[in-house]
């Protein structure tokens, strides 16, 4: 498979699950976990599918930190996007269980919503130069 495929195979999915983010808003009552999971998996499959774009190795992690860190070698603009890769960083395994360590409240997920498509349109914008 060619090094473009990969990165297309890696936004759509990271479309995938934004698309599912939002269309889970629309239910009553709303999963707030479930949507605040699917924006960091969103962006967990831009962050690899810049790094790939980059010829950059995969780690098998879902640290948002740390990828992050792994794109900023790419390009130092992603500073600028770390600490929206903070906010949802904790979504990623803790609010797949039940007894997770934290509330999540509506504002909590829109502030999830928006991070996403700040990074959604970042990683994008950068990919496509």
């Amino acid at each position: 498979m060619q090094k473009n495929e990969i990165v297309d195979e890696w936004l759509n999915y990271a479309n995938m699950d934004m698309i599912s983010a939002q269309y889970l808003t629309s239910l009553k009552p709303m999963p707030y976990e479930i949507i605040c999971y699917h924006c960091q998996q969103t962006v967990e499959k831009l962050l690899k599918a810049y790094i790939i774009f980059n010829d950059g190795e995969l780690l098998r992690t879902h640290d948002l930190i740390e990828l992050n860190t792994i794109c900023s070698t790419y390009c130092s603009d992603f500073s600028n996007i770390m600490d929206n890769c903070i906010n949802l960083n904790d979504y990623s395994v803790q609010v797949r269980y039940p007894y997770h360590q934290f509330d999540i409240e509506e504002i909590d997920v829109e502030n999830a919503l928006k991070d996403m498509e700040i990074i959604n349109n970042f990683v994008r914008k950068r990919i496509k130069e």
